[in-house]
C-alpha cells in the first residue's frame, strides 16, 4: 500500500530553496528602500521631494508641500517596518502605497518614467506578498527545530526488568510478615525431612540395636 506521505524530492527541494532565497531579497528591498527614501522626505539628500506632489494634494490637505512630505516620510517609514517584521502585512501596505504614487503623478501631467517604475516595483511588492508564509519564518523554523528534536535519554536508554514481587533491580524485596510471596514455586514438591527424636544416652546402644 502506498504511503499517503509525500517524500521531498531534490528537484522539490531546489524549487523551495529558490523560492526562500527570493522571498530574502525581496523583503530586503522592501524594508530597506521605504525607509531610506522616508528618512530622505525630512532632509531633501536624493532629491527635491515637493516636485513630485501634484496641486491637488495640497488642495485636498491645506498643508505646505513640505509639511505634507514630512506625513509621506512617517509612512513610508511605518511601511518599510512592517514588511520587517510581517512581510505578508507589509507588502500590501507598501503595495498600496505605491499605487497612491502612481496615481499622484498621473494627475501631475508629468514624470511617467518614475510612474512606470513605481510600476514595477508594486508587482515586486505583490510578489513578495506571494512568498511570504503566514507565520514569522525565523518563528515557524524553530518550532519545527523543536518538534524534530529526539526526547532526551538517561545514560543509554534502556531500563532494567523489575525483578519478581517488586523492588528495584539488584536488590531481593523483603516481604512483611503476613504477606503472601509472589515469588513462582516449584514444580516437583522439595524431599521432607523429618526430625529425630532425643534419645537419652543410656538407651543409645539398644536403639542402634533394634535399628539393626
Amino acid at each position: 500500500m502506498k504511503s499517503a506521505t509525500t517524500l521531498a524530492t531534490p528537484a522539490s527541494a531546489a524549487t523551495a530553496d529558490r523560492q526562500r532565497q527570493a522571498f530574502i531579497l525581496l523583503r530586503t528591498v522592501f524594508t530597506a528602500a521605504p525607509i531610506i527614501f522616508g528618512l530622505d522626505k525630512f532632509t531633501n539628500i536624493l532629491t527635491d521631494w515637493t516636485m513630485y506632489l501634484a496641486p491637488v494634494a495640497t488642495s485636498v490637505i491645506p498643508l505646505p508641500a513640505q509639511s505634507f512630505m514630512y506625513i509621506v516620510g512617517v509612512v513610508e517609514i511605518v511601511a518599510g517596518v512592517a514588511v520587517a517584521v510581517r512581510p505578508r502585512f507589509g507588502s500590501l501596505l507598501v503595495a498600496a502605497w505605491l499605487l497612491g504614487i502612481i496615481i499622484n503623478l498621473l494627475v501631475l501631467g508629468s514624470f511617467f518614467d518614475v510612474a512606470l517604475r513605481d510600476f514595477g516595483l508594486l508587482v515586486g511588492a505583490l510578489a513578495l506578498n506571494r512568498l511570504s508564509p503566514r507565520q514569522d519564518p525565523l518563528a515557524s523554523s524553530a518550532a519545527r527545530r523543536s518538534a524534530a528534536a529526539p526526547p532526551a535519554e538517561c545514560g543509554t536508554g534502556r531500563r532494567r526488568p523489575a525483578r519478581a514481587g517488586g523492588g528495584p533491580p539488584g536488590r531481593r524485596r523483603v516481604l512483611p510478615a503476613g504477606e503472601p510471596s509472589t515469588a513462582p514455586r516449584s514444580l516437583f514438591p522439595q524431599p521432607v525431612k523429618l526430625a529425630t527424636p532425643d534419645v537419652p544416652a543410656g538407651l543409645a546402644p539398644l536403639t542402634q540395636r533394634n535399628r539393626a
